[in-house]
């Protein structure tokens, strides 16, 4: 079959349609794809508000007039009263956030938790790969530390471990189970969700980027965002929220893990980290290759038609310039020059 359709007798060639990669994005396409990324940022910024508000309502419930404890570097003691207004306030907010956003947009959270193409072995295929990645962090981590040594900064976060078997167990609840179940629901539920309607390939990486940088840190960035990626692509590969969270919680529960030898010997606590770091690395590195070899991993599809809806366009949205900035300043700022 050639291009040419009968007409009047003779033969008739349409007129020529460029391929939809080179065909411009309409102005009405263009409004709609930059409110997307500007809801996506006003429901960062909101998280972080209502996050701040929740810390002072706790703080001044707990406190009162009196001030915290303190320990002898300055720091706050990690009791299970700090960890309510410290790291529940956070998981809060996500959670109100995540079901405004749930109402609003008549979306089930059901929807979130499909298990129809999960499978134990994709999971743990999952588990093993963001564990292998998180490795590659704490190495380039490493690298990081130094290159801002040598500049003459250095990151103190202000934190100290718990002093109460109930303080323990909080934070481990606050670690390892909440903070990855409703940080995913919001950042991979919503975010990414939110934003694929766009661009899938491009929702996995902004997302990735919104919740690194939302740890406020430049060394946190370095793993959310890489753990991040890994998420997101888990998720959208298996339509389910499940292996993100099963990955978070695995990630957590290691660094989690990795102060309780915190007080070793430096010879020791140095032998266990390299030790511990060289069998995740290996273990994910052979989750990857199986899962290379019997799954197919391919990359989230995009091509020019895509990626013109993409960042050029979110560039134009003022909120998400607003977000960039705050979430930039928040990270760089957590930096304090070497006295």
């Amino acid at each position: 079959m050639n291009n040419y359709n009968t007409y009047g007798g003779g033969y008739y060639r349409p007129p020529y349609q460029p391929p939809r990669d080179v065909l411009p994005v309409p102005k009405w396409e263009k409004k709609r794809i930059r409110s997307v990324y500007s809801g996506t940022a006003w429901l960062f910024l909101l998280s972080e508000i209502l996050a701040y508000i929740f810390a002072m309502i706790f703080y001044s419930i707990i406190y009162g007039s009196s001030s915290p404890r303190m320990d002898a570097d300055g720091n706050i003691v990690t009791t299970p009263s700090v960890i309510i207004y410290g790291s529940f306030s956070v998981t809060l907010s996500l959670i109100v956030l995540t079901l405004i956003y749930s109402a609003y947009t008549h979306r089930k959270f059901t929807d979130l938790f499909n298990t129809e193409k999960l499978s134990a072995e994709k999971l743990l295929l999952t588990v093993f790969i963001a564990l292998g990645m998180a490795q590659v962090c704490y190495l380039i981590d490493f690298f990081l530390s130094s290159v801002l040594y040598s500049a003459g900064y250095e990151y103190n976060p202000m934190s100290a471990d718990p002093d109460t078997a109930a303080g323990w167990v909080l934070e481990v609840i606050a670690t390892v189970i909440t903070a990855p179940i409703f940080e995913e629901l919001f950042y991979r539920g919503v975010i990414m969700r939110n934003a694929a309607r766009v661009n899938k390939k491009f929702a996995v990486f902004l997302s990735a980027a919104i919740f690194g940088l939302a740890h406020g840190n430049p060394y946190q960035f370095v793993l959310g965002f890489l753990v991040g990626i890994v998420f997101g692509y888990a998720d959208i590969k298996m339509n389910s929220i499940i292996p993100s969270i099963l990955a978070h919680m695995a990630v957590n529960a290691h660094t989690f893990i990795s102060y309780a030898y915190a007080g070793q010997p430096d010879n020791i606590q140095t032998m266990l980290q390299l030790g511990e770091m060289l069998i995740f690395f290996i273990g994910g590195i052979i989750a990857l290759v199986i899962a290379l070899s019997k799954y197919k991993l391919e990359s989230l599809p995009s091509n020019g038609y895509y990626r013109k809806r993409t960042m050029p366009i979110l560039i134009t949205s003022i909120p998400a310039w607003v977000t960039f900035l705050y979430m930039l300043y928040t990270t760089f700022s957590s930096l304090t020059p070497i006295e």
